[in-house]
């Protein structure tokens, strides 16, 4: 009859939910063969599903508690260490469990969003290299053309020996207008290929870098040796991460490091202090010792940073600032990224390569 709780009909919009997650060994009804699908879930039910969901190692029984209000004794202990284990119930820190408090969408979200699926899928939302884009834009986007990277952007029309049509240095991007402050920048650096535009044809410029997304685009512009699964020492770096494999090459070859002890934070944005100090070292560039000063007036010779900000200054990467603070810790966006590439000897070498394969009418 496909009836399997006696307060569930076979007719119940739910039933087929609760059929199918039975079956995989989510859920599991009341001794007295009861559902009760209307009942509002528990922090402790909530927690063993979502333990189960994520294939969590259960603790072994009897070991201390997780927390103060739940016995060891409590049939939910081992799902209840293993999701605080996992980081699931980072936000709730280490007060009370509360077992018995109504589980809220919100909190259902958090513990489902640190679980390795649902992390591996918001992983994939914020791959660097295409962009988020919201399922209704997708259809449309399919038929556009094809994002510009490369030296085949802005056709003319002619054929090129070896080359196919005779193409224009720079690339074109709809948000990117001739008067803007890193146009130049933007479309050369894009030419290169060593970042990327969108597919809307937009670059984005003002969107700012996070720290995998900066970790990517210095890898894949040295290219450095990438393994397709990587383990890192940071607890916040899945090895099922599109960016893992990224971000240790670049910590193995210097320029990045975590942030906070054992985490890299990889989703958060890169600050200026960390782009500029990862590019001086990506360029292999000379840095100052033994500064007597800062070299903008909101640093100190003591800051961290100061002496690759200094080499960055010296070198005429920071022209673009305006005014005497350099604010180290705002995040760095696409197109001041754009910008300090393009002041880098790899990066003006690669645009000469630019301009020297263009052919001009």
């Amino acid at each position: 009859s496909g009836k399997i709780f006696k307060d569930m009909s076979a007719s119940h919009w739910a039933t087929k939910y609760v059929r199918d997650a039975v079956a995989m060994g989510l859920v599991t009804g009341y001794p007295d063969r009861t559902f009760k699908p209307n009942n509002k879930i528990t922090r402790t039910e909530g927690v063993v599903v979502l333990s189960r969901f994520g294939e969590l190692q259960q603790q072994p029984g009897l070991m201390a508690s997780a927390y103060p209000d739940v016995s060891n004794r409590s049939w939910a202990s081992p799902f209840i260490s293993a999701a605080k284990t996992a980081g699931l119930l980072d936000y709730i820190g280490n007060n009370n469990f509360e077992p018995r408090r109504a589980l809220t969408r919100a909190e259902a979200v958090e513990m489902l969003a640190k679980t390795s699926y649902v992390k591996a899928k918001l992983d994939n939302l914020l791959d660097w290299t295409v962009g988020f884009v919201p399922e209704p834009a997708k259809a449309a986007i399919a038929t556009a053309p094809a994002p510009v990277t490369g030296l085949t952007a802005n056709v003319v029309g002619r054929p090129v020996p070896g080359m196919g049509m005779i193409v224009t240095p720079g690339t074109e991007f709809s948000d990117i207008p001739d008067d803007f402050w890193a146009n130049n920048s933007v479309k050369y650096i894009a030419a290169t290929g060593i970042m990327k535009g969108y597919a809307d044809g937009t670059f984005k410029p003002n969107k700012v870098v996070s720290r995998a997304e900066l970790a990517s685009i210095l890898v894949n512009a040295r290219k450095i040796p990438v393994t397709k699964v990587a383990v890192t020492q940071y607890s916040d770096v899945s090895k099922q991460s599109q960016a893992a494999p990224y971000i240790k090459a670049a910590v193995g070859v210097g320029y990045l490091t975590g942030r906070k002890g054992s985490k890299f934070e990889p989703n958060k944005g890169a600050s200026r202090a960390e782009a500029v100090a990862a590019l001086v070292k990506f360029d292999k560039m000379e840095v100052p010792s033994g500064l007597r000063e800062g070299p903008f007036s909101d640093m100190n010779a003591r800051d961290w940073s100061s002496k690759y900000v200094s080499a960055a200054k010296d070198a005429g990467m920071l022209e673009y600032i305006q005014g005497s603070a350099f604010e180290a810790n705002k995040p760095i966006t696409r197109a001041e990224l754009a910008e300090l590439i393009a002041k880098t000897r790899f990066g003006m070498a690669k645009i000469d390569q630019v301009k020297s394969a263009s052919v001009n009418e």
